[in-house]
């Protein structure tokens, strides 16, 4: 068995779950395939071997506090709890799930309601005016300091003669879309919109001043 209050026990089964739900002046649909539940308690659950949970950038967590937010806002009588199953690290300190888990959706009901309206505005933006997405250098960018962002955006897409960033990802999309700048100086117009996105993303998924969470 797994050292783990929800998983102990080991994993529920499989149980998708339908979602439609009015969000501000949007309205989600669809399935939410990664809930495992029992009797007595839904998982939002997903895995990721080989990685820390410190490694999950914006392409794993934006989905997953969209789904997180979605199943707590339509049914709220629901045990519901997020549980990543990541790489242990040294001193992890308190975890993103551990913390979305302690939130008190009914009473921040409105606050979850207008993160969603603003994530989903986000995308319909990003569709009309798209905007050079860099995973690893947003995500650098989101989870550092003002101090220390710059260094760290630049370790992140460029690390030096012997480090592999993003700009040297393969087949090379990274570099097509920083059109030849180099999107690492926070002050600059080729990275300011970057890391605008990426402090109000970090924001969003956050609630408030949760730095501290992995």
């Amino acid at each position: 068995a797994i050292d783990d209050p929800d998983l102990g026990q080991g994993l529920p089964p499989r149980r998708p779950v339908a979602i439609d739900l009015p969000v501000g002046a949007y309205r989600l649909q669809g399935h939410i395939t990664r809930v495992h539940a029992d009797a007595e308690r839904w998982l939002l659950f997903d895995a990721f071997p080989g990685k820390k949970l410190a490694e999950l950038d914006f392409r794993q967590r934006v989905p997953l506090f969209i789904e997180w937010a979605l199943l707590r806002l339509a049914h709220p009588g629901q045990s519901v709890r997020l549980r990543l199953l990541t790489t242990p690290a040294p001193r992890e300190g308190l975890r993103w799930d551990d913390h979305l888990n302690s939130i008190d959706v009914d009473a921040c009901r409105d606050d979850v309601i207008l993160r969603l309206s603003r994530l989903v505005a986000f995308w319909q933006r990003a569709e009309q005016q798209p905007l050079a997405y860099l995973p690893k250098t947003s995500w650098a960018a989101a989870t550092h300091a003002a101090e220390g962002r710059r260094d760290a955006m630049r370790k992140a897409w460029a690390p030096g003669a012997f480090g592999i960033g993003e700009r040297d990802h393969r087949p090379g999309y990274a570099q097509w879309l920083a059109r030849g700048a180099e999107p690492f100086d926070p002050d600059s117009a080729d990275a300011t919109p970057l890391v605008d996105a990426a402090l109000m993303l970090i924001d969003l998924i956050r609630f408030g001043d949760a730095g501290s969470a992995a």
